[in-house]
């Protein structure tokens, strides 16, 4: 473990491997490997260039197995087997970095350690776990005073934030004074500096939409350690639907919203929550939308989103209309039976029918059945004579009309 007599700030420096990122060290799990060792196995000599190459993780059963067969070499804990035939580390590459990545940026988790004299062949080579050894590479940087291991906290990886004034914050680092962040905003190029003594910073002004990445450097003195790079987002403004006519027997409505300042475009989404069905339009310029196809009878949510370049913003709250059912027609009754099979043409969406049914000589003698198909059979005789028949849509929150009055005899 070398301390360095200057800082370095030329590069981004990758982090220790964690716990979880050991946990990722599984057999075929790929890893990246780099160096400026051999590159046949032919020809020793060195590359002039930094080589770096993707490998697979060997698992440690099987990589025991080979080394003990080959040379009565036991492969244990604090070892990780990585490398295939043709893709491998070889001689001059000790001491070299195995990097695995995940979402949240790139991890040391082992150290070219050795392997056979023949490189990238059916024998992995071996590396260096550093987990093994994070608590005394930990305890040996604190005791010379160089801040500790920290991470952020919030917001996590890539969040979508509706809050233009976020607050940021990350954990305590060992031996650490003060704190500098560090903030890029990608549209721009922009970048925020500001230095602390907390573990968290709040903006005092709001930030624009866009993605952002930022990371922490903890200072002691000159001595520095910093978290692995993050970022986030900051969604554009909602947008507000205008007030929709609450019952309407137009199909192709209007939907209009206020305009969002960095919006590119529009997207809707009609929902209708009687059939289920749904339409989902995107790209849309403007600040309103008519469908170009009529929408089907029932209660409808309408929600509207702002797509900006980078950003977009969250659904608005919803729009709300109905859609008026129209009266089915092509009614008929079956026989002049007292309980006849009485049949109508469907209504396009609609849930459930209501049948009244009326008789001539006696007016309070009512029917009124319910079906959810488009047919329907009394459940008891009606009078004899003649009697009136009307069907309508029904469901929830709409309005519907009654069909025309059909006349039928019954014995």
């Amino acid at each position: 473990l070398l301390e360095l007599s200057r800082e370095i700030t030329s590069v981004n420096p990758v982090r220790l491997a964690s716990a979880t990122e050991n946990g990722l060290l599984i057999a075929n799990t790929s890893v990246s490997i780099a160096g400026w060792g051999y590159t046949s196995n032919s020809l020793h000599v060195a590359s002039q260039y930094l080589m770096k190459v993707d490998v697979p993780v060997v698992g440690q059963a099987v990589c025991n197995d080979a080394y003990v067969n080959a040379f009565n070499i036991n492969i244990n804990s604090e070892m990780v087997c990585a490398g295939e035939v043709g893709r491998d580390s070889c001689n001059g590459d000790s001491g070299g970095p195995l990097v695995i990545s995940d979402n949240t940026g790139k991890y040391l988790a082992g150290i070219v350690s050795f392997g056979p004299n023949l490189c990238a062949t059916n024998i992995p080579g071996v590396y260096t776990r550093v987990f093994s050894f994070l608590s005394w590479i930990n305890q040996t940087i604190a005791a010379a005073g160089v801040p500790g291991d920290f991470s952020i906290i919030s917001p996590s990886f890539d969040q979508r934030l509706d809050n233009k004034r976020p607050t940021i914050s990350w954990s305590t680092s060992a031996n650490a004074l003060s704190y500098r962040l560090i903030l890029q905003n990608i549209s721009t190029n922009e970048i925020f500096n500001t230095d602390t003594t907390n573990t968290s910073h709040t903006f005092a002004s709001n930030l624009s939409p866009s993605r952002y990445t930022f990371r922490i450097i903890a200072f002691n003195g000159n001595l520095q350690a910093s978290t692995a790079a993050s970022a986030f987002y900051i969604n554009l403004d909602s947008a507000v639907i205008f007030p929709l006519i609450a019952n309407s027997s137009n199909h192709r409505p209007t939907v209009s919203w206020s305009a969002v300042t960095g919006a590119v475009n529009y997207r809707i989404y009609f929902n209708n929550l009687t059939s289920g069905g749904v339409l989902d339009v995107a790209n849309i310029n403007g600040t309103s939308y008519t469908p170009t196809s009529d929408l089907l009878g029932g209660a409808y949510q309408v929600y509207v989103m702002a797509q900006g370049a980078v950003v977009n913003s969250p659904w608005s709250a919803p729009g709300r209309f109905s859609i008026n059912f129209g009266a089915p027609n092509g009614i008929a009754v079956s026989s002049r039976s007292r309980r006849p099979t009485i049949s109508w043409n469907a209504v396009a969406g609609a849930p459930e029918y209501e049948i009244y049914i009326s008789n001539s000589r006696r007016r309070s003698s009512v029917f009124i059945g319910r079906s959810v198909t488009t047919s329907y059979r009394p459940t008891r005789n009606l009078l004899s004579g003649n009697n009136y028949l009307r069907v309508k849509v029904v469901a929830p929150q709409v309005l519907s009309v009654w069909s025309s009055s059909r006349r039928f005899l019954t014995r």
